[in-house]
């Protein structure tokens, strides 16, 4: 949908970008860990109140930094095409996982990640 509501000149730029990689790797792109970093996450401090977007509280770089460093490379067309490539399938992914739960969370939380838990025989 956001691809359709673009300048007709910026969305040719992009659509010449997804052309080149596969479309099913832009959708699990991000969800590679060693391929990515952490910024992937946001996390808050227990005391947090609201989610401010101009600063990342608890590290140097989170979704906020990702999603601006992201646009920038994007737009940059002296960047190499396989550079732009790869920020445009992390925007995607930014722009979709900004709203789930596991991506937005304590720095203390760790459940969903480093948990084990006994299945009863």
């Amino acid at each position: 949908m956001a691809l359709q509501e673009l300048d007709p000149a910026v969305k040719a730029k992009i659509e010449t970008l997804i052309e080149l990689d596969e479309f099913p790797d832009y959708c699990t792109f991000a969800d590679h860990p060693r391929q990515n970093p952490p910024c992937r996450f946001l996390n808050l401090p227990r005391s947090a109140a609201v989610v401010a977007t101009d600063e990342c509280p608890m590290a140097s770089s989170c979704l906020f930094t990702a999603l601006d460093e992201d646009l920038a490379i994007l737009k940059d067309e002296s960047r190499s095409e396989k550079a732009r490539v790869r920020s445009l399938k992390l925007l995607g992914h930014w722009v979709g996982d900004f709203r789930q739960p596991l991506h937005i969370s304590f720095m203390d939380d760790w459940v969903a990640t480093r948990s084990r838990s006994a299945v009863p025989q």
